[in-house]
């Protein structure tokens, strides 16, 4: 319903000029349309979509840690160590071909464990092949000393053990007897490198123990 301006009456509907006083109508203002929604929240869209690929980048461009060559770096560095200690030092040339034939059996005595005693005092005190052998033999001893010590060391540690839930005794665990087999095979194999070293007629250090010097060799 609209009203004059003038003298307040009410207007008809697309009256020109009021009917009271005559004076002319004029147009009313229309209200301002609102702007749809869907427009005014599109705007920031692409500073969004702008946003989100530079963190994109940023995350692309941050190095992954490649766990499987750090692996291969640290397997490569032990094999290398290991492959170190087993080029060991050749002593071979100081050798006299007689001497070797005549000594392997006192050389292969010496990593038989209390045996190595045998070329120490029986061999030829002049025989380069037996004294070497037999410092060999001998930390190879020291090394088995060592190793039956810490063994029973361990061997004293005990728990129960039970049968149909009754206690029958104890015994050492399982795991301490898995560490012990496990220590004892380098043993074993340094027995068996010195003796392959006899038999070809070598004098040649083993790995991690033969650099060491205990008996003098003329």
């Amino acid at each position: 319903m609209a009203f004059c301006s003038n003298c307040g009456a009410k207007l008809e509907d697309n009256a020109g000029f009021c009917a009271n006083c005559g004076a002319a109508v004029q147009a009313q203002p229309q209200p301002a349309q609102p702007q749809p929604q869907a427009q005014a929240q599109s705007q920031p869209q692409p500073q969004y979509q702008q946003n989100q690929g530079q963190y994109q980048q940023q995350q692309q461009a941050q190095p992954q840690t490649d766990y499987a060559k750090m692996f291969g770096d640290f397997w490569n560095k032990i094999v290398s160590w290991f492959k170190k200690q087993l080029n060991t030092d050749d002593h071979s040339a100081m050798l006299d071909p007689r001497d070797v034939n005549d000594n392997k059996v006192f050389g292969i005595f010496a990593y038989l464990g209390l045996f190595c005693l045998i070329p120490m005092f029986a061999a030829p005190k002049n025989s380069r092949f037996s004294r070497y052998h037999a410092n060999q033999g001998l930390l190879l001893l020291i090394c088995n000393v060592i190793y039956a010590i810490i063994s029973a060391l361990l061997n004293l540690i005990k728990v129960p053990v039970y049968r149909y839930g009754f206690r029958v005794g104890s015994a050492t665990p399982v795991a301490i007897s898995v560490i012990l087999a496990i220590l004892s095979l380098p043993l074993i194999a340094l027995a068996v490198l010195g003796i392959i070293n006899v038999v070809k007629g070598k004098c040649k250090d083993l790995p991690f123990i033969g650099k060491f010097k205990f008996l003098k060799i003329k």
